[in-house]
């Protein structure tokens, strides 16, 4: 018996929509589980900030002090600290990447001065003379940039014996590596990385990240 090329026609495009039908599934599916994975941000009530800690909008960042893109973005967060001097608080998280080798030291470095009350100091420091430590070019060992970051705890009159052990024992190796685990599990993916009550911001501009804060505030 023979098929007639009308029911050949009619199985190839029920076979089609199978197929088509499968696939919407198969990528809906695997958009839905991916979503789930990601978790809410966690707070880590160490985690250094500023602004008004009981303010009604928390912005996030999870930053590598060895990444170009992050120190380019210091301008815009001074900006929303000035414009909403009563209204955020924000919160620094790191997230040193692996493809960076001194982005680890230099954040156990601002952990280290901020044990001893200068962490914004390092933080500011450790950007503002980025291309002299950071710049991949240059090649830097771990050791060198560990005499570089002590220099820059002298000229904060930190007690550079306590800083240098801190960073010679890694102590504060766990702390990055929870921000960074966070980040993680919040789909953190590249820095810099900022949420907005706890929402991710696709881009890091002033003009997206205010237009999050606006919304939070009820503007």
């Amino acid at each position: 018996m023979t098929i007639s090329r009308e029911y050949k026609i009619l199985g190839g495009l029920i076979i089609g929509a199978l197929v088509l039908g499968w696939l919407l599934f198969y990528l809906t599916g695997n958009s839905s589980n991916t979503n789930q994975t990601k978790t809410l941000l966690v707070d880590r009530p160490s985690a250094y900030y500023k602004g008004n800690k009981d303010a009604k909008v928390t912005i996030t960042e999870f930053a590598d002090f060895q990444c170009p893109a992050c120190r380019l973005a210091q301008p815009t967060v001074n900006k929303l600290l000035a414009d909403y001097p009563n209204n955020i608080k924000f919160v620094f998280r790191h997230f040193p990447l692996p493809n960076h080798p001194l982005a680890q030291i230099s954040a156990e470095a601002a952990e280290a001065a901020g044990a001893q009350g200068k962490f914004w100091e390092m933080h500011d420091l450790l950007y503002y003379r980025q291309i002299e430590w950071g710049d991949l070019s240059k090649n830097l060992t771990e050791a060198q940039a560990k005499d570089l970051f002590k220099t820059y705890a002298q000229s904060l009159s930190l007690d550079t014996t306590k800083f240098t052990n801190d960073l010679n024992n890694s102590a504060y190796k766990s702390l990055i590596d929870q921000d960074y685990n966070q980040g993680i599990a919040s789909g953190v993916d590249a820095t810099p990385k900022f949420f907005v009550n706890n929402k991710v911001i696709a881009t890091p501009n002033y003009d997206d990240i205010k237009k999050a804060i606006d919304a939070a505030l009820g503007k």
